[in-house]
């Protein structure tokens, strides 16, 4: 009984810690991405579509095939944390296909992925005005536009 007992108390402490550090510390910079990588015309639907879709398919089936995996090979947990090496793996790949949204006007009313080349200079010669020295505001350096 108390081996139980002292199952549960860890069961419980890795769920409330996952939730409440893991969880956590990835909503706070999604919550900054996702509105930034829609136009304003369609940024409520957006978010509210990654955010739902992701949900769905990545939180209530990862339960239901977990569960799955687990009685398909007989309680072997191995398998388990391949699947979710494997969830980790595509998140990871995937924060490098996002584009990059820093200087980005948020007014605008394309989507991040189709960025024009003005707006491109712009951020360009903001992030040189930051940068003193970099040369990225020196016009001979690259083409003017068009």
């Amino acid at each position: 009984m108390d081996a139980v007992a002292g199952r549960t108390g860890l069961t419980i402490a890795v769920v409330a810690i996952g939730i409440g550090v893991a969880v956590n510390s990835m909503l706070g910079p999604q919550c900054a991405m996702l509105p930034e990588l829609f136009g304003n015309r369609h940024r409520y639907l957006g978010v509210a579509m990654a955010r739902e879709l992701s949900a769905v398919l990545a939180g209530g089936l990862a339960g239901v095939l977990g569960a799955s995996l687990m009685a398909w090979t007989d309680g072997n947990w191995i398998v388990l944390g391949l699947y979710m090496a494997t969830l980790a793996a595509i998140t990871t790949a995937s924060t490098f296909l996002v584009p990059e949204t820093r200087g980005r006007d948020l007014l605008r009313t394309e989507d991040a992925i189709r960025l024009s080349t003005t707006e491109k200079d712009s951020a360009y010669e903001a992030e040189a005005a930051v940068v003193p020295g970099s040369g990225g505001a020196d016009e001979t350096s690259r083409p003017a536009p068009a």
